[in-house]
């Protein structure tokens, strides 16, 4: 149940094209079964291990509790969620902090308030608590308090890298970017560590046989190939999706950061607090003159007293120098070592940035022209990717869509179903539902997370009813209409909000 919760839209996954993905969530008695298995279960979580930016497993921060979080956000079941976290939480308090999180996701701020500020009066060291008291508040804007419940968490667990992090997102909002890139550059970095993955050999071939069912003539049937040669390779070797654990997510706050400022100011910044190679190298050659000087006066080295004493400096330009080089001592002494990893961090996102400012340069050029701009689908997709990790959505949507008119891409289409739920486009978001179902099914894939939770929102905001008819008016005669009514069905067994309309 865990790995389904879990792994099921995973792009780790996506290799393992062997088996077939089925719903756990199928009845309510199901759903039951689960709460009783995770009550007896809990405080043995940490065997199952955690991500890779937590450092240690604990009873807070483990697979299991994040299968947990999920399956309370896909059925809903928030009520008999704090039901039983409320007996666990009489057993170990630093359970409320997993408490206050499933109210959060249930909207209930009052109560979330209430329980974060009583666990931290019983442990004022609980850091989950801490961070996520920081989060709240920085989303209410309260930048202020959310930097010192942060600071408190970094205290408590200086080996841990999500309070950092945290720490490192508030001092972005507040518009302090010297003290945002000191805190990252202090980040504890972790190597990543393999995922979960089921170890299933790889089959000699494979037959998936088209269902009969669930079908989307426009998804299922690529008539339009493309010359595999014609896509730029440069774009697939850039290093960032390379990225793993921690580091990732370091590079998530660094783009953060340039979306605000930009590349030459976050270059300005980076000169004022770190010490860069230049300036060490200099201050080496500097100390090594001036002790090669003073040991050739001591020695008597000069030999023409006369010669050296007409070169020799005035004292008002003996003091000026001694002036500027007790300054450079100063500000070097200020500085602090830029960590290897951070330095490479800023190569990948150099990287990214040149790739990105060419290809706008020249989709302006072409606009100017009234010229076709045209690319494969792999280079549309590969632009908007990096457009994405710069934060430049706009951007992002307009090359995923070119990519998608040439040939569909599940990932590209799952990008683009993220981009309009941050836009609240709800037509695009029930488009992007409808069309990943019907790739899913293809592939046998019958359960995802992700676009429950989707299509739950959906109902939630417009009822059932109504979407149930907007799928029908746009998509039938296919049969992914029949999927679509089966998946909303489901909502209804679960009683989800909307699905009584």
């Amino acid at each position: 149940m865990v790995r389904s919760l879990l792994f099921a839209d995973n792009e780790n996954y996506s290799f393992i094209t062997c088996w077939r993905r089925l719903n756990p969530l199928q009845t309510p008695e199901l759903t039951e079964r689960f709460f009783e298995a995770f009550e007896s279960l809990f405080f043995r979580g940490p065997a199952l291990g955690c991500v890779s930016e937590v450092q240690n497993a604990t009873i807070v921060s483990n697979y299991l509790v994040d299968a947990f979080l999920k399956f309370v956000k896909i059925t809903g079941k928030y009520e008999e969620a704090i039901s039983v976290l409320s007996r666990l939480a009489k057993i170990d308090s630093d359970v409320l902090a997993i408490t206050a999180r499933v109210m959060l996701q249930n909207n209930d701020e009052v109560k979330a308030v209430q329980v974060m500020g009583n666990g931290i009066l019983a442990n004022p060291r609980d850091y989950n608590l801490l961070e996520l008291q920081a989060d709240y508040c920085a989303g209410k804007g309260k930048l202020d308090w959310s930097l010192d419940c942060a600071i408190r968490a970094v205290n408590s667990a200086p080996a841990e890298f999500l309070p950092w992090a945290r720490l490192v997102k508030i001092y972005t909002k507040m518009g302090n970017y010297e003290q945002a890139l000191l805190t990252l550059n202090s980040c504890p970095m972790s190597t990543a560590k393999e995922i979960d993955l089921t170890k299933i050999p790889q089959p000699q071939s494979v037959l998936f046989p088209l269902p009969t069912d669930g079908v989307l003539k426009e998804i299922w049937n690529d008539d339009k190939p493309e010359s595999v040669t014609s896509y730029d390779q440069s774009l697939l070797k850039l290093p960032a999706p390379t990225l793993k654990s921690t580091f990732a997510k370091a590079y998530e706050l660094l783009t953060e950061i340039v979306s605000h400022i930009g590349w030459d100011a976050l270059l300005k910044y980076r000169s004022n607090v770190f010490v860069m190679e230049e300036e060490y190298r200099k201050e080496k050659r500097v100390v090594r003159n001036n002790s090669i000087g003073t040991l050739k006066s001591a020695n008597g080295i000069l030999a023409k007293p006369e010669e050296a004493k007409e070169k020799q400096p005035t004292e008002e330009e003996e003091e000026s120098l001694k002036l500027k080089e007790e300054e450079e001592a100063d500000k070097m002494k200020t500085k602090r070592l830029c960590e290897r990893w951070l330095d490479n961090l800023f190569m990948v996102l150099y990287e990214d940035l040149r790739v990105y400012t060419v290809w706008r340069a020249e989709y302006v050029h072409y606009q100017s022209q009234q010229m076709e701009y045209k690319k494969h689908s792999l280079d549309w997709e590969a632009l908007g990717m990096v457009a994405w990790r710069l934060r430049h959505e706009d951007e992002a949507a307009d090359a995923f869509n070119h990519a998608i008119e040439q040939r569909f891409s599940n990932r590209v289409m799952w990008k683009l179903l993220e981009y309009y739920e941050h836009k609240g486009d709800n037509a695009n978001i029930l488009d992007a539902v409808v069309k990943l179902f019907a790739w899913n099914h293809r592939w046998y894939n019958e359960f995802s997370p992700k676009l429950i939770t989707a299509l739950r929102n959906l109902v939630a905001a417009e009822g059932a009813t109504k979407i149930a008819s907007k799928i029908e008016a746009k998509y039938a005669p296919d049969s992914i209409v029949e999927l679509m009514d089966s998946a909303l069905k489901d909502l209804t067994t679960f009683k989800a909000i909307g699905t009584d309309s």
